[in-house]
């Protein structure tokens, strides 16, 4: 399977830059609007219509002859996402600052947020293998959203310099991962920046977060930004290569009514091992404060099983799970053990609470868990992308987890997402349902290595009705004869759950489309 971040540019034509193999990134979250949003806060509505909007990263798709990378956004209709509209935003859209640079990665990480509180949904595009002064330094692009949909012109280009305390140097990877939420609680939204790269304390790739502050009518402003280290937390000690910010997500998970920030550390120490860690850093009305954060490990977690490169904290998302009316976060740990099986994969569930996150009520997901129809194998990654919407069958909301690498009849690395129904009390593996490219109606055949769920996964309403719908990414899937060109499937609600009826596939070769197709583009990459 090919790694994701540690982007590393190489002359090498739409090809994308990367790292540890066991370090992906996350599908983001949080966002608030004076308007509702489609179906569930952090989902995408550039163009404010009430129907969800899927943005897809092919960041390693060609532009002006170099691999820069790309994203594509569909638009969701009564009828579902449509390519009527679609566009192609890349470093060459008119009004997106800068040039396209080979090996950028621009696409490889997203986030949508409202950033400047005017209803519609805007959105953050990460390349952390930009360079401008220094290798890899990274940066992101901010599009706003209008009744028109995305637009370049207005647009915005942050490096890490922007933040407060920060300085680019090589390799940082600013933008290695994105997500919004409104830790001020001021109506705007705000973007968390994960800089995987920074050395801190002398510890080289210790990690960081920057946070830029939104404002109502402007957007995003480096007025009052943060740079949040392990130093800045109590107890926090920076270790090398702990990759601090490798994954974000951003909710209200309890301990009062700003949104709060969890970074994930996938290499940070638990115990005598590199297992993992995240941190809660908690809003408060004049921002994020370091002062009450709270940092996780697994071994303190029922059930776990925590060893070297478990990567706990390498995947993150959030959702109402639970049912006490506050989100909990979801964290993948795709290379724990389970069932005896190497590197098979779990995820956990921390409850929200009031007065904020703790080990009290944690949950262990993994495929030895009755119920679940399937069994662990060595190297299958459950938990290596995660997605929360409420896709049918109950008013609760649901869980989809992927394993890319599940082995499907004699197929191995054929990849399958399992979907935990919600109930009152959380995910329920005794109705555990598992997809595959296998499940009627799913565009595709299951194959060797098609790694289906490879990429990211992301949920919204997308038409044809009020359940979430899900996307599953396949990211190095074959199209014609391109290799890891990538496709992303489309999987809809319905009153009893998805289903593959009416399933679509799209890929940068399908109809009105705006393309070009090639080699190791990796559509779908990331999904927002």
């Amino acid at each position: 399977m090919r790694p994701r971040v540690r982007v590393v540019p190489v002359v090498l034509v739409c090809a994308v830059l990367i790292g540890p193999a066991w370090l992906f990134a996350p599908v983001g979250a949080g966002a608030a609007h004076r308007t509702p949003p489609p179906a569930r806060r952090g989902v995408a509505d550039f163009n404010g219509d009430g129907v969800a909007d899927l943005a897809i990263g092919a960041p390693g798709e060609p532009v002006g002859g170099v691999g820069a990378g790309a994203v594509h956004v569909l638009y969701g209709a009564a009828s579902g996402l449509s390519a009527t509209g679609n566009q192609r935003v890349t470093k060459a859209t008119q009004g997106v600052p800068g040039d396209p640079q080979d090996n950028e990665s621009f696409g490889l990480t997203l986030a949508t947020g409202d950033f400047n509180d005017d209803g519609f949904s805007d959105l953050a595009i990460g390349a952390p293998g930009a360079a401008a002064a220094h290798f890899g330094e990274g940066l992101v692009d901010v599009l706003y959203g209008s009744a028109d949909g995305l637009s370049g012109p207005g647009s915005q280009e942050w490096v890490e310099g922007d933040v407060a305390g920060g300085t680019s140097g090589d390799e940082h990877q600013f933008s290695a991962s994105l997500a919004a939420g409104d830790f001020d609680h001021d109506g705007a939204d705000d973007l968390a920046v994960g800089i995987t790269g920074e050395t801190v304390s002398g510890q080289s790739f210790a990690g960081a977060a920057g946070v830029l502050y939104g404002n109502d009518g402007t957007g995003l402003s480096a007025n009052s930004s943060q740079l949040i280290t392990e130093d800045d937390l109590p107890g926090g000690q920076p270790h090398a290569s702990a990759d601090f910010g490798q994954a974000l997500t951003a909710a209200d998970f309890g301990a009062g009514s700003q949104d709060d920030l969890v970074v994930g550390a996938p290499g940070d120490v638990d115990g005598s091992v590199d297992a993992g860690s995240v941190s809660i850093v908690y809003g408060s009305p004049t921002g994020l404060n370091t002062n009450t954060a709270a940092t996780l490990v697994a071994s303190s977690l029922p059930g776990s099983n925590p060893s070297e490169n478990s990567g706990f904290g390498s995947a993150l998302t959030w959702g109402h799970l639970v049912g006490n009316g506050l989100a909990d976060i979801v964290v993948g740990a795709f290379g724990e053990a389970a069932g005896g099986k190497g590197r098979a994969g779990a995820v956990y569930l921390l409850v929200g609470r009031s007065g904020g996150v703790s080990e009290v009520g944690a949950r262990r997901l993994t495929e030895a868990d009755a119920g679940v129809p399937s069994n662990p194998a060595k190297e299958e990654l459950f938990g290596r992308g995660l997605a929360v919407g409420d896709f049918g069958g109950s008013t609760a909301e649901d869980l989809a987890v992927d394993a890319p690498n599940e082995q499907v009849g004699a197929l191995t690395g054929a990849g399958a997402v399992f979907v935990f129904p919600g109930t009152s009390t959380g995910p329920d593996e005794s109705a555990t349902r598992r997809l595959t490219l296998n499940t009627p109606g799913i565009p595709g055949t299951a194959a060797k290595d098609s790694q289906f769920g490879a990429g990211a996964l992301s949920a919204g309403n997308f038409g044809r009705g009020g359940r979430a719908d899900l996307a599953v990414a396949s990211a190095f899937e074959m199209v014609s004869t391109d290799q890891n060109a990538g496709a992303v499937r489309v999987l809809y609600g319905s009153a009893s759950g998805l289903t593959g009826t009416g399933a679509q596939r799209w890929t940068a070769a399908s109809t009105g489309v705006l393309g070009p197709l090639g080699n190791s583009c990796f559509f779908g990459d990331s999904l927002v």
